[in-house]
Formats: C-alpha cells, sequence, structure tokens
C-alpha cells in the first residue's frame, strides 16, 4: 500500500461521515454518499479496477474515466443546485409578496 492510499481513504470515511452525521437528508442522497464512498475506497485500495473498467468501455486508462465520470457529476450536481436556487428564490418572492399584502392590508384597516 503506497503512502496516499490510507489518506485518501481517510478523507472519502471522513467526508462521508459529516455528511452523514452533519447534513439533515434524504434516504436517497444518504445511499448515493454512502456508494460513492464504498466506490472511491474500493478505487483506492485496488487502483488496478478503474483501469479495467476504463479498457472494457474503451477509455484509455483508469484515471481518464474517474475524470470523465467526475466532470459528469460535478456537473450534475451543479444543474441541481442551480435548480434548488432558482427554487428557493421563487418561494422566497412569493413570500415577499404575501407579506407585503397582507402588511398593505394591516396599514389599510388601521388608517379606517
Amino acid at each position: 500500500m503506497t503512502l496516499i492510499q490510507p489518506v485518501l481513504i481517510l478523507i472519502l470515511l471522513c467526508a462521508a461521515a459529516i455528511f452523514l452525521l452533519r447534513m439533515r437528508s434524504k434516504l436517497m442522497d444518504r445511499l448515493i454518499v454512502v456508494a460513492f464512498a464504498v466506490t472511491g475506497t474500493a478505487l483506492v485500495v485496488s487502483p488496478q479496477t478503474s483501469t479495467e473498467v476504463a479498457h472494457t468501455l474503451g477509455v484509455g486508462r483508469g484515471v481518464d474515466l474517474v475524470i470523465y465520470l467526475s466532470l459528469l457529476g460535478s456537473g450534475f450536481f451543479l444543474l441541481v443546485g442551480f435548480s434548488k436556487l432558482r427554487e428557493l428564490e421563487q418561494q422566497l418572492t412569493q413570500i415577499t409578496r404575501q407579506l407585503a399584502l397582507l402588511t398593505a392590508e394591516d396599514h389599510g384597516a388601521e388608517h379606517h
């Protein structure tokens, strides 16, 4: 085992533990994090596996496959994040409008 392998495994396990212990999340989110942690740990322990899978899929090297999948995953999570942000902005706008109408009604009732 090389020096980097235990370090990478520790980082993966700590990141997964922090997510699972600190973040309120849905069961599916937790399962995805556990799957990523298990897969990442397996690839760190047995790096030749990524090369074998890469060759099976027609990619030259295992590290290239990991980079491609990481880029696709990052893009997906960016889209999900932007979607959530947009949803929150719409909810905030709706709440602000409702609050403005309620405040206007209260002020109108005070003047009568």
